[in-house]
């Protein structure tokens, strides 16, 4: 009998071991930089780096199989950008979500990302010489893919994906400043490309329905001050929207299904508004001076 419930003993104290198997890593090069992990569950896998000082990273990860992987400042071959007064806060919550979150720049980025259900993925990018950039990104439900890009400075990026299967990829390029994007997508099977290459552009993009789809590029030759909102309810709608100069301004608005627009905006001070309202419409606008 001795034998029979040392052998079960040992088999709980097994079970309870493997149950607890979440791993964190934590690495800080600087001064005064504060890092909090919390775990709750199985198998979860949070990796934290931080070079600089000052910088505050924050994860929590509940459920089973979520992996976190988390840089503020970069350590290239002995080159360093450290990245001072950052701060970043991951949440995750289900199973089998993807977060990598990387803040290169010089100082004061601020990134929020959180995702509740499962097999969600979540990339940000914030590049070496940026700084006071901005992200946000919220995913709900099963399979959103997210996927964020800001090199420059003074950017803001606030993405939000409710539903299943959801797409939004947002990029402010290299060598610009003070672009906001703003992507709202709920449904399934949405799918949101974002480009700005610009100085203090706007783009806001709402979808609700499933498998609208929206291309928005502002100013592939730089530029300033150029606006772009776009508002889709229904399914299968989609739009595109270009925008090269600078005090240039699109509204598309489409409620419906099947319906199509194309805006291509080309000089300064455009302005295109278009609404349909029913399905199978289509609008193209061309301007350019």
């Amino acid at each position: 009998m001795k034998k029979i419930l040392c052998c079960a003993a040992a088999l709980l104290f097994g079970a309870v071991s493997f149950a607890q198997s979440n791993n964190s890593d934590v690495l800080q090069l600087g001064a005064s930089n504060v890092a909090d992990v919390n775990q709750t569950g199985t198998i979860n896998n949070s990796d934290v780096d931080q070079i600089g000082s000052f910088n505050d990273a924050d994860v929590d990860q509940i459920g089973s199989n979520n992996l976190s992987n988390l840089r503020q400042g970069f350590d290239n071959v002995n080159t360093y950008y450290n990245s001072n007064n950052s701060d970043a806060t991951v949440y995750q919550e289900g199973a089998d979500n993807v977060s990598n979150a990387q803040q290169y720049g010089f100082g004061t980025n601020s990134a929020d990302i959180r995702q509740e259900g499962a097999t969600n993925n979540s990339f940000l990018d914030m590049n070496a010489n940026g700084g006071a950039s901005v992200a946000d990104i919220d995913q709900l439900g099963d399979r959103n893919i997210s996927h964020a890009q800001q090199w420059g400075y003074d950017h803001d990026i606030t993405v939000s994906q409710v539903g299943d299967e959801n797409y939004s990829n947002a990029f402010q390029y290299w060598g610009s400043t003070g672009n906001v994007g703003v992507i709202t997508q709920t449904g399934n099977n949405n799918s949101s490309t974002q480009l700005q290459d610009s100085n203090n552009g706007l783009g806001t993009v709402n979808q609700e329905g499933d498998r609208n789809t929206s291309f928005v590029w502002q100013n592939l030759l730089g530029g300033e001050m150029n606006t772009s909102s776009v508002n889709q309810v229904g399914d299968d709608n989609n739009n595109t929207t270009n925008q090269t100069g600078s005090l240039n301004e699109s509204t598309v608005s489409q409620t419906g299904d099947w319906n199509m627009s194309n805006t291509d905006q080309t000089g300064t001070s455009h302005m295109s508004t278009v609404t349909q309202l029913g399905n199978s419409n289509m609008s193209t606008v061309t301007q350019s001076n």
